[in-house]
């Protein structure tokens, strides 16, 4: 029998290629939205060793600096050694296992604040060194708010009114921190504050008479349980596991953050009722299933997902007879990373839900990028007797002519 001998530098390559796809699987499974057939990789230019050997490297380079100068990495690249881009509930486990192997954690947890804060990897306790399972990647924390963490401006209650007021007016706040003389926080002004103050005494000179007391809050708690605390009033102050002063989060920062929650829902939903709509004026159910014969036919059209439009779109039996001025493979690329995005969200994992996926949502309702939504959202002939006559092959109006000036080969 000859032996074959692969040198080193081709089994290392196959060997990458092997972890490449691995990851690619892995991070679709975990709702990972943002890899576009690439996984996160926290050294781009590297690509001769592995991810799995400079992950390892990474580790051991950090476990011997974790006892003098801790190793301070973002949230975003520190997931990227294991190939991720999101922090869901695989990701989450198998980071922290693998930091827990060379006895590190992060601080603060990086599970508990936003992708693109900084966190120290410093040596655990011992306590937690065989890792349990808690609520800390199911719930929505005071520091996945970017505001929450990203430094504050302050002056010291010595301070003179017209000193914050400065403050606040150049930097646009509504409201300023106010420390004591060593450093701990003693309260805030907030711009009604200032002017009670003067209202009682149009004297009053320092920031002391202006104060108004605010209970801070950690990093770590539960944003929904704080939510009412930032309504009533209008903000909180956030400090970290050593009670120092990290950030302020406001009425606005919390509208903002819930915004893009809802909006990615609100887009997703819109996407699924459209296709739906479409499929089920322009195909039967038996063609449906026949596209579908690759994983689960829907039993009827409202129980298709986004697996099933996207296997409908991709039917050469079933793409002529939708009559859409689209090109075939951009529409299904934009409905596959919809997918993509709603499989996240749908899996808890709300790092999914950052910018460059809402714009990706919003795309689709752009009729000069991807005119998926604005097309197919526009059925001008519900009622007409030719819609309802879908399967005797008459076109409704709208969609067979080009009202758009979109060439029918693409968009």
């Amino acid at each position: 029998m000859e032996v074959v001998v692969i040198p080193y530098d081709v089994s290392d390559r196959i060997e990458q290629q092997i972890a490449h796809h691995r990851e690619a699987y892995l991070a679709d499974e975990n709702g990972i939205t943002d890899h576009a057939h690439k996984v996160a990789d926290p050294e781009p230019n590297s690509t001769v060793r592995p991810l799995s050997v400079r992950r390892d490297e990474f580790l051991r380079h950090a476990e011997s600096r974790a006892f003098g100068d801790p190793e301070s990495v973002t949230v975003r690249k520190l997931i990227a050694f294991w190939g991720a881009r999101g922090r869901g509930i695989n990701v989450s486990r198998d980071v922290r296992l693998g930091l827990a192997k060379h006895g590190l954690m992060t601080d603060p947890d990086f599970r508990t604040v936003s992708l693109g804060q900084r966190v120290k990897l410093v040596p655990a306790p011992r306590s937690t060194a065989e890792l349990r399972e808690d609520v800390a990647d199911l719930r929505l924390t005071v520091g996945e708010i970017d505001s929450a963490l990203s430094g504050v401006v302050t002056v010291t209650v010595d301070a003179s009114l017209a000193t914050a007021q400065t403050k606040m007016l150049r930097h646009n706040f509504s409201q300023l921190a106010i420390l004591k003389q060593d450093g701990s926080l003693a309260g805030a002004v907030t711009w009604e504050s200032i002017a009670v103050a003067l209202m009682r005494d149009p004297a009053v000179s320092q920031v002391r008479k202006a104060l108004v007391d605010r209970r801070p809050v950690r990093f770590d708690a539960d944003l929904l349980r704080v939510t009412p605390v930032i309504v009533e009033e209008d903000f909180v102050l956030v400090v970290d596991a050593e009670e120092r002063l990290r950030g302020i989060v406001t009425t606005a920062d919390l509208s903002r953050l819930f915004s893009n929650r809802t909006r990615a829902f609100f887009r997703i939903g819109e996407t699924d009722q459209r296709l739906r709509r479409l499929i089920e004026r322009r195909l039967s159910l038996e063609q449906v299933a026949n596209a579908c014969l690759k994983i689960r036919p829907p039993r009827s059209y409202d129980a298709m997902t986004m697996g099933h439009y996207e296997a409908v779109l991709q039917s050469a039996d079933c793409w002529p007879r939708l009559r859409l001025p689209l090109d075939q493979d951009e529409l299904v690329t934009a409905v596959h990373e919809v997918r993509l995005i709603r499989n996240a969200i749908m899996h808890f994992n709300a790092d999914s839900i950052q910018d460059s996926a809402l714009e990706k949502l919003d795309e689709v309702e752009q009729p000069r990028s991807a005119i998926l939504l604005s097309h197919l959202g526009r059925s001008r002939s519900v009622t007409s007797t030719k819609c309802q006559n879908r399967h005797r092959g008459n076109q409704c109006p709208g969609w067979g002519s080009n009202p758009h000036g979109v060439s029918s080969r693409g968009v």
